[in-house]
């Protein structure tokens, strides 16, 4: 049966398929990875990165790219 709420040719939006982690002993908060998410998820507080509402993220992959420490993990 085909799905009417969705326009022909139309992609769904990615699922996240895991959890987004952050090894605090390799990160240096450089905030490359909060320029680099397009989600505007991450941010800096008190020195530390955090993500906000973490199901929003289609772990797409680009704040893992930025980090040039490791410091990120999407499982």
């Amino acid at each position: 049966m085909e799905n009417r709420n969705e326009k022909p040719g139309s992609v769904p939006e990615p699922m996240p398929v895991g959890r987004w982690t952050i090894n605090r002993d390799k990160c240096d908060t450089c905030c490359e990875c909060i320029d680099a998410c397009r989600r505007r998820l991450l941010y800096k507080d008190k020195d530390v990165i955090m993500i906000r509402y973490e199901n929003n993220c289609n772990q797409c992959g680009d704040c893992v790219d930025a980090c040039g420490y490791g410091a990120i993990v999407l499982t």
